[in-house]
């Protein structure tokens, strides 16, 4: 079966996306990250893509704090289709994406973030979400891989 083309988009560390990387390496999942992009030029995960061999690039994501401009977000999408993305995963991605990228990819971009339980502090509630994201992300991405999606 041909590997799931996936397109990661992250702002940070990018544990996700090497989380999901590995995942692949390991044989666990039929994908292959075709490209990772990230809206932070010094962002960590850029680092983790090259360290994978991973094609990655920094978009500059213009004069909004959480949204691309409408410019930036149609080279985006030319990024992702360029490089034949199926599936699009927001691994800490911080801004909103609109129209553009929602219209082009169509119930084939994924987010995911665990609800908050009582008694959660920020530092607690940040380690739980990511244990649960290292293990959901290659989960829905396999059944996406598999065609279940």
């Amino acid at each position: 079966m041909t590997p799931l083309a996936l397109g990661i988009l992250g702002s940070g560390k990018g544990s996700n996306c090497r989380a999901i990387l590995e995942q692949i390496r390991a044989g666990n999942l039929n994908a292959e990250v075709r490209l990772v992009v990230s809206d932070v030029l010094e962002a960590g995960i850029l680092d983790i893509a090259r360290g994978f061999e991973v094609p990655n690039a920094y978009l500059p994501p213009g004069k909004y704090r959480t949204k691309l401009e409408p410019q930036v977000e149609q080279d985006l999408v030319k990024m992702l289709r360029d490089a034949e993305v199926n599936l699009v995963v927001l691994a800490g991605f911080m801004r909103v994406l609109k129209a553009p990228m929602l219209d082009a990819f169509p119930r084939r971009i994924i987010n995911i973030h665990p609800p908050i339980s009582p008694g959660d502090t920020p530092p607690t509630l940040h380690e739980r979400i990511q244990l649960a994201e290292y293990a959901f992300y290659p989960s829905v991405i396999a059944q996406f891989a598999r065609g279940e999606r």
